[in-house]
């Protein structure tokens, strides 16, 4: 813990030094604002919607099929699909984010474009998230987009340490997408079904109290590692327990996206907002709102890449009329 600590007061040291100056956050903003510097930088890529997913019912899920998702979920907080999107539109997601990578974005701006709203829009899983979370549930407006790059297991190349999403349940989920073959080498996920997991263990994992040996142990025997082929969908409640391991090196990068979905009847917090309607896909506006309140949401997780582009994205909420949203970026 010490260490961490100290690695992180050093990652923090050097932060100002890294930030955007204000030419770059103009000269970015300007591109940003910009739908035709986005069509242009990934043209494979919809600015609209994407035709591909378009009544495509070849990855349809059968009544039974949904119905073991759902008791799935039900019964261990989790279900795990199979690929439910067709291979040409996860490279396309895959190249777009390289794409940007490559020019400096952080891989958040991947929302701009329409396949990453309407991926997770599809009739398929849409049927299960309807059974799930009632009619008329709803989309929150931080988004994140995930790359976890071979190494030796050091800061940007695994997944984020052991953590639940939110305390409370039943009234959200989070679906996260493979966009990348999510492998035992390159960081696939792992999680703790809720049946291995006491309420009183699970209050101390909350609470960040030391967790006794044989309780580890429990939980340790109780892991599951979840390896995905693209396309796959993983959905789970908001306090089970899970993580993405470390890529080892010369593995190939492990690539993925994740949302959070809200009851209607659920009572959303600040950093929900605006919530965002699953029947249409949001405006242009709408996106580059979302991606600069991930960008503050998340960059406790990320210090270095977001922390560079902190005050970006605060300029570009001030320049879409919506007041700076945080005095707290921490969950």
């Amino acid at each position: 813990m010490e260490k961490m600590t100290a690695a992180r007061i050093a990652l923090e040291s050097l932060l100002p030094q890294s930030r955007l100056s204000a030419g770059e956050i103009e000269a970015r903003l300007k591109q940003a604002l910009s739908p035709a510097y986005w069509k242009d930088l990934c043209p494979r890529m919809s600015m609209d919607r994407c035709m591909d997913l378009e009544g495509d019912e070849s990855q349809a899920l059968g009544g039974q099929e949904q119905g073991a998702l759902c008791n799935q979920l039900m019964r261990e907080g989790y279900f795990q699909t199979r690929s439910l999107l067709p291979d040409t539109v996860t490279m396309r997601m895959r190249e777009c984010v390289e794409i940007l990578r490559r020019e400096g974005w952080p891989p958040f701006f991947t929302y701009v474009y329409a396949e990453f709203w309407q991926a997770v829009r599809i009739p398929a899983l849409r049927q299960v998230l309807t059974s799930a979370l009632g009619e008329g549930y709803r989309q929150v407006s931080h988004v994140i987009t995930h790359y976890v790059k071979p190494g030796d297991g050091v800061g940007s190349e695994s997944g984020w340490h052991p953590h639940i999403d939110f305390c409370e349940v039943g009234d959200r989920l989070t679906v996260w997408v493979a966009l990348s073959d999510a492998t035992l080498t390159n960081g696939c996920m792992y999680l703790i079904p809720k049946t291995k997991v006491s309420e009183s263990v699970l209050d101390d994992f909350k609470n960040m109290r030391p967790i006794e040996t044989n309780e580890l142990r429990r939980l340790l025997h109780g892991t599951r590692a979840l390896p995905v082929s693209a396309g796959t969908m993983l959905c789970w409640e908001h306090n089970v327990i899970h993580w993405g391991s470390q890529a080892r090196p010369g593995s190939e990068p492990r690539i993925s996206f994740s949302v959070v979905f809200l009851k209607k009847q659920a009572v959303p917090l600040d950093i929900d907002l605006p919530l965002l309607e699953i029947n249409t896909l949001p405006g242009f506006e709408e996106r580059l709102r979302a991606i600069g309140r991930g960008i503050l949401y998340y960059q406790v997780h990320h210090l270095v890449v977001l922390g560079r582009f902190a005050g970006f994205a605060e300029r570009l909420l001030v320049e879409l009329k919506k007041e700076s949203l945080y005095g707290a970026t921490q969950r």
